[in-house]
C-alpha cells in the first residue's frame, strides 16, 4: 500500500530509485535538484528528503540497498 507522507521539503528535477532496507526499515532515493544528483534518506513519518551524499552524476539508470540493510 502507498501513503502519502508529506512534502519533501525540497525541489526534485528528477528521481530514479527508491528503496527501504528490509532490516532497518531505512529508506533511500536518488534524486536530482539544482544542486545536482544525490542520495537522499527519505523520513517515513514526515516525507521530508535529506540529502546524505552527492553523486557527481547525472544519468541514473536504478539504485537498490544491499540486502541486510
Amino acid at each position: 500500500m502507498l501513503v502519502e507522507r508529506g512534502d519533501l521539503g525540497i525541489n526534485i528535477n528528477a528521481s530514479n530509485g527508491f528503496d527501504i532496507g528490509g532490516t532497518t526499515n531505512g529508506a533511500f532515493v536518488v534524486l536530482t535538484t539544482s544542486s545536482g544528483t544525490g542520495i537522499f534518506s527519505i523520513n517515513l513519518t514526515t516525507g521530508a528528503a535529506t540529502n546524505r551524499k552527492a553523486i557527481g552524476i547525472n544519468t541514473v539508470r536504478g539504485f537498490a540497498v544491499a540486502p541486510g540493510f
